[in-house]
């Protein structure tokens, strides 16, 4: 009696087995991997009979039992080919699989995230910090798992980003974000003062407005110093005396619109408003 006419007579697998046929033999006479299985065979010896992944999995094969045949037929249960097979990402976790291990077989990040993989497990396989934002992360939650600023500069993190994550302005400037990003980003005067900013970095890359720098404490002479012509000071609030002591002269100020009247209140002497251009009789009306 051959072997079709056994299991046409209802010999089951672990009957087969215990008479000493091996899994291939069974295998080309039509008992799926489930029987085999069921049957006693080992996921070692339904691999080297040549079941495919596909059918041990619906065979009922954990991933721990494949994981277990042997180094010798490693090739045959590689990460890839399981994956091929059905066994998903929820699954290789586990089964003890690291992230490292399935990203190299092209497991995506977002799968490994939605499989439960944590950040940290994630940046520990090497996944940048712009991968893990992608895949859903947070950028905040990078921070904390200790992702730098260098390391969100360079994988191309606005400042803005870094922002809203907590980082200071401090620390964004120490990793090379230009006062112009870090203006875009929201923070304040304030905090470009506390940074140690020049004034005329605040006034030509920041576009600081003077009545910014004026409420944070900065003096007339400050943002004279700085650059900030006469045109952009006056919309500040500081007074003639003010200016005059910042080195503003009777003259710029004029051109501004500045009357005699106010000059000659803001300390400003006769020979100056002359000098501005004042005619006599203006220079009579302001009390000279």
């Amino acid at each position: 009696m051959d072997l079709k006419e056994l299991r046409d007579g209802g010999y089951l697998a672990n009957e087969m087995r215990a008479s000493g046929f091996a899994a291939d033999d069974l295998r080309f006479t039509g008992y799926t991997a489930k029987e085999l299985r069921e049957g006693g065979f080992a996921a070692k010896a339904m691999v080297i009979a040549g079941f495919s992944i596909e059918e041990l999995r619906e065979g009922g094969h954990t991933l721990h039992e494949l994981c277990n045949v042997g180094a010798d037929l490693a090739h045959h249960v590689s990460v890839f080919k399981l994956q091929e097979g059905g066994y998903t990402p929820i699954e290789f976790r586990a089964a003890g699989y690291g992230a490292a291990d399935l990203l190299e077989s092209r497991v995506s990040i977002e799968q490994l995230r939605q499989a439960g993989f944590t950040a940290p497990e994630l940046r520990g396989a090497g996944c940048l910090p712009g991968d893990l934002r992608r895949a859903g992360f947070r950028t905040r939650q990078l921070k904390t798992i200790g992702c730098t600023a260098e390391q969100f500069r360079a994988d191309g993190f606005s400042a803005g980003d870094l922002r809203a994550a907590g980082f200071s302005i401090v620390e964004l400037m120490d990793v090379g974000y230009s006062a112009a990003e870090l203006r875009a980003a929201g923070f304040t005067a304030s905090e470009h003062k506390d940074a140690n900013f020049a004034v005329n970095i605040l006034r030509t890359v920041g576009a600081f407005p003077a009545d910014d720098l004026e409420n944070v404490g900065y003096t007339a002479k400050q943002l004279n110093e700085g650059g900030y012509t006469p045109a952009e000071i006056i919309t500040a609030s500081y007074t003639c005396e003010q200016l005059r002591e910042g080195g503003y002269s009777a003259t710029e100020l004029k051109s501004v619109g500045v009357s005699a009247k106010e000059l000659k209140r803001g300390g400003f002497s006769l020979e100056e408003l002359k000098l501005a251009g004042f005619p006599g009789w203006k220079l009579k009306a302001a009390g000279f």
